[in-house]
């Protein structure tokens, strides 16, 4: 007879334990789950293939499990969406998103949005561990949903400062009054459409016009300036600022223009104006891989036609762009290590990573001064840089290029699985000493 445990029958879920990376955590949320959640507990059990991956789930992530235990309606959904492994777009992500804020209408904003992007994270971690996706579908995926809650909080915010001071205005060609228009450009790695788990997002804000808002709403009228910059703050406080379950993602908005002195949102004029005359060349270099988020693509595509000459410049030779991004990567360089203290001590892992890095500062400066890529695609993720430089080189390729390509994409997946760390084991990342950090990171390599 099959010995009955607490959480189960032993067997089978000896079984199911044997090839995780941790054992003791996925017994200990079958323990809790059995104590709080008996009902859920036993529904469980009785779907074998489901029960494989919820307790695949917490043995790569305590953040997941707890939010199983905390949400066990999850199990039911999670059970419909593992068995299919396509990528979801962001328009699915927002449908998904609109059902979720109905049924749970009595959440504030804030957990709504941070609740969604767990549960969301149950099916495309799972597909992750299992690998029945690719890394970049991966990191696609998770760039649509960062795109869903952006979208969703955009339209809160907006009707919000609707009701207060009327819609804002502008004079369109024709001399006729229009409504001024918005947008959320993403940089970096939201901006390349290769988000990970552990990713903040950086965001800059602009509108179209100056002007003044209707004047209908409760508060009357105020200038256009002052409704987007409400109206970004109000985003950016959706998004990035904790609930009281913590916060959908850590914002950053320090790559607007004029940095932390600038304004939240900035106009057209005022933007394009600031990257063709005063924008340093890696800000300049960041917006090769920027897109629009959320909001108007036809006000990104007047801000990308008019900021192009001053990204792609064919007065600028490829080792001055190289000096000037060399320098600004050891400024990056020295304030981490001085902010962590944190000192790399494996000389092989050392070369990926500084090979990896070396490619993702010197792949923008390259593309900014050739035009190469990105002049057709804006954002274009490392792993297609990687790709495409090889398909580039005239002739045969040589061994030396083969292997510099096997290294950085080594490296490129080496930097991911760090990247994960943070995500699976919540703060025990902060207490790893280098080699540690290093050895849990080439583990989950092999992995993949």
């Amino acid at each position: 007879m099959e010995k009955i445990g607490p959480t189960g029958p032993v067997g089978p879920i000896n079984f199911l334990l044997r090839d995780l990376p941790d054992q003791n955590g996925p017994r200990l949320f079958l323990e809790r789950l059995a104590k709080e959640q008996p009902r859920a507990h036993q529904a469980l059990l009785k779907q074998p293939a489901l029960l494989a991956d919820v307790l695949a789930l917490a043995a790569w992530s305590p953040l997941l499990a707890t939010t199983v235990e905390q949400n066990p309606e999850y199990l039911s959904w999670l059970s419909r969406e593992r068995a299919d492994p396509r990528v979801r777009t962001a328009d699915e992500f927002k449908e998904a998103l609109a059902r979720f804020a109905l049924t749970n209408s009595a959440l504030n904003p804030q957990v709504l949005l941070a609740r969604f992007r767990r549960r969301e994270l149950l099916r495309t971690y799972l597909h992750d561990i299992r690998r029945s996706q690719t890394l970049v579908e991966t990191m696609e995926e998770l760039s649509n949903l960062a795109d869903a809650i952006l979208d969703y909080a955009l339209s809160l915010a907006r009707q919000d400062l609707d009701n207060r001071y009327g819609l804002p205005r502008r004079v369109d060609d024709r001399g006729r009054s229009a409504t001024a228009e918005f947008c959320v450009i993403a940089l970096g790695k939201l901006g390349s459409m290769e988000l990970n788990y552990a990713s903040d997002i950086d965001l800059v804000f602009l509108y179209s016009d100056d002007g003044t808002t209707s004047g209908t709403g409760q508060r009357g009228e105020v200038s256009n300036r002052e409704y987007f910059v409400k109206l970004s703050e109000t985003i950016a406080r959706l998004v990035g600022q904790s609930g009281g379950e913590g916060a959908a993602y850590r914002v950053d908005l320090r790559l607007r223009p004029h940095g932390r002195d600038g304004a939240l949102a900035c106009s057209l004029q005022e933007a394009v104006r600031y990257y063709m005359h005063t924008a340093q060349d890696w800000e300049r270099q960041a917006l090769i891989r920027s897109r629009a988020a959320v909001g108007s693509a036809e006000l990104f595509s007047r801000f990308k036609a008019a900021a192009t000459p001053a990204i792609f410049r064919p007065d600028v030779s490829v080792s001055g762009a190289l000096a000037s991004v060399r320098l600004a990567k050891q400024k990056i360089d020295r304030k981490v290590e001085k902010k962590s203290g944190f000192k790399k001590n494996s000389d092989a892992v050392e070369f990926v990573r500084s090979s990896l890095s070396r490619r993702r500062f010197s792949s923008p400066t390259a593309d900014s001064t050739t035009g190469c890529v990105c002049r057709t695609r804006s954002s274009v993720s490392v792993a297609s840089q990687i790709a495409a430089s090889l398909h580039k080189q005239s002739g045969a390729i040589s061994p030396t290029l083969t292997t510099s390509y096997a290294v950085l994409n080594t490296g490129y997946r080496w930097s991911t699985a760090c990247r994960r760390i943070p995500f699976l084991k919540a703060k025990t990342h902060r207490r790893l000493s280098g080699d540690a950090w290093d050895s849990r990171a080439l583990r989950i390599l092999r992995q993949r």
